[in-house]
């Protein structure tokens, strides 16, 4: 089975609506993961926009499947997210998923690569 490649700066981009939009107004985290309700909203219409969210979710699962500290590197640079929390995160963005995002890809096969814009809008187009 080849490897789905998926990009890291597509990730990171649809989750700075939540992780740097939540502390561009505040210093901590919020009590309950639920409190991102109105920012995850916003992760999932960014995703959607640019048409990432089903390769995004995957890459959400990809990173919870993952041992070691993937998780945490995908989330913001101004707050530490510890990698619990960060699966937390990402935990709580798969819960709220529209129920519209299709399915693609399995987990196990992601590899995670830094690239640009344009070269990920081309390779998921090929996808």
């Amino acid at each position: 089975m080849s490897r789905t490649v998926i990009s890291t700066t597509m990730m990171l981009r649809h989750l700075a609506q939540l992780t740097v939009a939540w502390f561009n107004h505040r210093d901590m985290p919020p009590l309950r993961v639920d409190d991102y309700a109105e920012h995850a909203e916003r992760v999932w219409a960014s995703a959607r926009r640019a048409g990432d969210a089903p390769w995004f979710a995957l890459g959400l699962r990809h990173a919870l499947a993952t041992k070691g500290d993937d998780a945490a590197e995908l989330t913001n640079e101004r707050f530490a997210y510890s990698d619990a929390d960060a699966r937390e995160l990402f935990e709580y963005l798969l819960r709220v998923m529209p129920a519209d995002v299709p399915a693609v890809g399995d987990p196990a096969q992601v590899e995670f690569q830094a690239m640009t814009r344009p070269e990920w809008e081309a390779r998921r187009g090929s996808a």
